[in-house]
């Protein structure tokens, strides 16, 4: 991961309006661990890119793992008013879990299914 790290970060230096790297790297942090480097990362790519629903919902991911459910709840939301995805209501359905809005969670769920199946 380390040389990822490295790719990544050369990559920015190349050019810094490389979306696409700043969220990869924040996917390198998030998974080593490092939340709020990874935070930072998706920030950046963000502000470039606004309407990223992967970036939103990496960022959410970043946010769960840290522990921070009701920012993970908004973006999740936010990645699916730019793109309704099965995976980003899987998501959005295991934070609502966690909160312990069951009912919320299952319709996400359903919604899922809805989408996978009509693609």
């Amino acid at each position: 991961m380390d040389k990822a790290i490295d790719k990544f970060q050369n990559a920015i230096k190349l050019d810094p309006n490389y979306t696409e790297a700043y969220n990869n790297l924040g996917y390198v942090y998030n998974t080593k661990g490092w939340f709020d480097k990874a935070i930072e990362e998706y920030e950046i790519s963000l502000k470039l890119q606004p309407d990223s629903a992967a970036t939103r919902n990496n960022l959410g991911v970043a946010y769960k793992n840290k522990g921070q459910i009701d920012k993970a709840i908004e973006e999740y939301q936010t990645a699916l008013k730019i793109e309704p995805n099965a995976g980003i209501l899987y998501n959005l359905a295991n934070v609502y879990d966690m909160k312990g809005l069951h009912n919320e969670a299952e319709e996400c769920r359903r919604k899922a299914e809805r989408l996978r199946v009509y693609r």
